[in-house]
């Protein structure tokens, strides 16, 4: 696979899957939360904290718009320590938000009294638990009078375990080594520090997983183990980006990403290509291995068939691939499959002549009654079969014309496969004529057999040498033995020598071949005249 193409592909799937990712996400939170009926509010508060909803949609809001002067007004900062600053609190609320909280505004109550059923006083409102190694932090909303107005705010047990909660789950690296608007720029809800971050550790795990491979080539070289050493270099490129993906994420962990920024690295896209990226090189390597050896064996036709397993290979190892993906991007794979089924067989309709003639050529292949470069009869013709792809067999005729056969008749045909003999028969009837005494015949009989076993190109057995039968015009010998060759070229050379002495032989003896005649007894006209005119006696 061309490195770029892969690229490429990586990076618009890469695309793709997050905002799948992101979408699924939420959808599965929406069909998760029960379905409250929205009633119409008239908010008495300007900044509508009058319902738990409004407080935190207020908040979100605000920190989005990096206005933490205006986010601060939803914070219960009564108690807070005196050199704290409000804004700042804001600030770094919402930075624990980013990285460990999802906050979903459209599930958070949104009545005036609140949720009654969270285990909480009827003035408060459970948002979320953040979890940590230690201990875990309530992310709680409170109900208080303001200039006779009951509003909901970040209570101020929250608002005094902010800055315990930002420590913890803050900028961490990002926040000592980059700029502060770094952390506050985004880019498709993801800061542009952490993306910074993220091409950074991206081009190093590339580097040392360059380094790591050169490395290991290096040592297998100096050790000489060359069939390791071509196995590896095989799969050069998709164990490299395995490295890349094994080094980068664990060098994630250092960093503390967003919430969003983690669902990147969540994505299983990326695992996917590189599995089936490593899956294709090693069918390639594997079959190639396979082919060599049968290219040496001389079964040339069976690599065919080896095209076609690994063709079909791939397309399960894509669809297995594609099906996982999917369901991680929260698909029902199910619903897909069904439907593939029903196309399937449509198709299978479709191409139903086509699958025959694959399954024509995978019974050539698999039974093997012929291969490529034997001399076959099949049918009423004879040629050489110069090639058995998955859909037609080609054969080479005596007169040098190419005839394609569909593999789905061929296999049906009755093949005789002259290259797959192991000896040659040699089978003349000599006819000998009539005036052929028999001591002429057993003399000619006992000398053919001595030139048959004689030759060292005949077969000792069977061989027979009989005076069959008393024809209409001859007397008929019958001769049967065996060449020893396979090439037919070499036979005639063997018959020629054979038919000679057999020639002399009946020469030698006195008696001549016979040949079909009628003989045909004339009478002149004047013997016929004086017939009819003499008197009989």
């Amino acid at each position: 696979m061309n490195r770029k193409l892969f690229t490429l592909i990586l990076l618009l799937l890469f695309t793709f899957s997050w905002a799948n990712l992101s979408y699924a996400e939420k959808k599965a939170e929406e069909e998760k939360a029960p379905k409250e009926e929205k009633k119409v509010l008239v908010f008495r508060d300007e900044f509508k904290r009058d319902t738990p909803q409004g407080a935190m949609k207020g908040l979100v809001d605000a920190t989005k718009d990096r206005d933490y002067e205006k986010a601060a007004k939803f914070l219960d900062i009564k108690y807070i320590y005196y050199n704290q600053v409000p804004a700042e609190l804001a600030r770094e609320l919402k930075v624990v938000f980013d990285q460990k909280l999802w906050i979903d505004i459209d599930n958070v109550n949104n009545t005036l009294e609140g949720s009654s059923d969270d285990g909480l006083s009827e003035n408060q409102e459970l948002i979320g638990v953040i979890h940590s190694d230690q201990t875990s932090y309530d992310i709680i909303l409170q109900r208080d009078l303001v200039d006779d107005i009951p509003i909901w705010r970040i209570s101020p047990k929250t608002v005094r375990d902010i800055p315990k909660m930002y420590n913890q789950f803050g900028h961490g690296v990002l926040g000592k080594f980059l700029p502060p608007v770094l952390l506050e720029i985004t880019i498709f809800k993801v800061t542009a520090g952490e993306w910074i971050s993220l091409i950074i550790i991206f081009i190093f795990s590339l580097i040392v997983s360059i380094i790591l491979t050169k490395l290991i080539i290096f040592i297998l070289k100096i050790f000489k183990i060359k069939r390791t050493l071509s196995f590896f270099n095989a799969l050069l490129w998709p164990i490299r980006w395995l490295f890349v993906l094994i080094i980068g994420r664990n060098l994630f962990k250092i960093v503390a990403y967003s919430v969003e920024a983690k669902s990147i690295l969540k994505i299983s896209t990326i695992p996917i290509i590189i599995a089936a990226w490593l899956l294709f090189n090693l069918i390639d390597y594997l079959f190639d291995i396979w082919s060599s050896n049968q290219r040496k064996q001389g079964k040339r036709d069976i690599i065919v068939f080896y095209g076609l397993f690994k063709k079909a290979l791939k397309l399960l190892i894509i669809f297995v691939g594609a099906t996982i993906w999917l369901d991680n991007l929260g698909f029902k794979v199910t619903t897909i499959i069904a439907g593939l089924g029903v196309g399937g067989i449509a198709v299978a309709l479709a191409a139903q002549k086509s699958i025959e003639d694959i399954l024509g050529a995978m019974t050539l292949l698999g039974a093997r009654p012929v291969e490529i470069g034997d001399f076959v009869k099949f049918g009423d013709k004879v040629g050489t079969i110069e090639d058995i792809s998955l859909r037609l067999t080609k054969v080479r005729t005596l007169d040098r014309t190419v005839v394609n056969v569909p593999n789905s008749i061929f296999a049906t045909l009755q093949l005789e496969n002259y290259t797959s003999r192991d000896k040659i028969r040699f089978h003349p009837k000599i006819h000998l004529c009539y005036e052929t005494t028999s001591d002429q015949l057993h003399c000619i009989l006992v000398e053919i057999r001595k030139i048959l076993s004689s030759h060292p190109k005949i077969l000792e057995e069977p061989l027979r040498v009989r005076f069959v039968k008393f024809g209409t015009y001859s007397l008929e010998c019958d001769i049967f033995a065996y060449a020893d060759t396979k090439v037919y070229s070499e036979y005639l050379e063997i018959s020629e020598e054979l038919n000679f002495s057999i020639m002399n032989a009946i020469e030698k003896a006195g008696a001549q071949l016979a040949i079909p005649a009628q003989n045909i007894y004339t009478q002149s006209r004047e013997s016929i005249d004086k017939e009819s005119v003499e008197p009989s006696e």
